[in-house]
């Protein structure tokens, strides 16, 4: 069914090639208001990885946080282990540049593990392709005050201080140009939806959203504690079980 969904989508290679071999950013995707996103692996990673550190919030004794962080993790380390050509060269170039000119990245990686700043900073710029691509306002957008990284046309001035795909370390402006990761295949994508089982990758970012903001509402409203006022004595006895179909969960018995 997947693979059906992805035929909507126009594929071409970089050079414009008529081989299947990467997904084209922005292309349909087969489902209405779901465009192909530009960089999945990046994103997942920032969006577990905030899922995880949120969690932390839970009472370690939540059955929700136990298995939350069970699938969570589980997930993550799907993602992680599937990685693009030339992956590990791009991310030591990415490194380099994050730690020449820190002052630039602030916004950004002041939230972000050590270990995963360079997927930070580009699921960021990624961030607002998807919004310039989706057409979707600003405004509507939820964010966890990071701050966004504006990627306008013409040279115009933005928010961050660098911009994607600028030729050179840092543009004439002094903002640092930065060089988007390499792109998963259409096959490493396959296989990563394949083993993730759940519906295209670009589903599966808009359920790590939902879930990051569930996790967050419930840490925030600290829904662990008691309640303010007492629920009425039998509030909840017509929900019981064996209240409307007696026996049924009783354990089977011996013949």
């Amino acid at each position: 069914m997947q693979a059906t969904k992805r035929l909507f989508a126009t594929i071409t290679t970089a050079s414009g090639a008529s081989a299947a071999r990467y997904l084209t950013p922005g292309n349909p995707t087969g489902l209405t208001g779901l465009l192909t996103h530009p960089s999945p692996r990046a994103t997942l990673i920032q969006i577990y990885t905030r899922t995880l550190s949120a969690l932390t919030q839970l009472p370690p004794s939540s059955a929700y946080r136990a298995s939350t962080e069970a699938l969570t993790k589980h997930r993550l380390s799907i993602v992680q282990s599937i990685t693009p050509q030339n992956y590990t060269a791009w991310r030591a170039r990415a490194s380099k540049l994050i730690e020449e000119h820190p002052e630039q990245f602030v916004g950004i990686t002041g939230s972000a593990p050590k270990e995963l700043v360079p997927e930070w900073v580009e699921a960021s710029i990624c961030a607002r392709d998807v919004v310039g691509m989706s057409g979707v306002e600003r405004e509507e957008q939820e964010w966890d005050g990071e701050g966004f990284v504006e990627m306008q046309e013409g040279g115009g001035e933005s928010e961050g201080n660098f911009r994607k795909g600028e030729s050179g370390p840092v543009s004439s402006g002094g903002r640092v140009g930065w060089e988007p990761s390499p792109a998963l295949e259409a096959a490493q994508v396959g296989e990563l939806e394949e083993r993730l089982g759940a519906g295209l990758v670009e589903e599966v970012i808009e359920v790590a959203r939902g879930e990051e903001r569930l996790v967050r509402v419930l840490g925030k409203e600290r829904v662990w504690e008691e309640l303010q006022d007492k629920a009425p004595q039998g509030q909840w006895e017509y929900f019981a079980r064996e209240q409307h179909m007696p026996g049924t969960e009783e354990p089977g018995k011996k013949s």
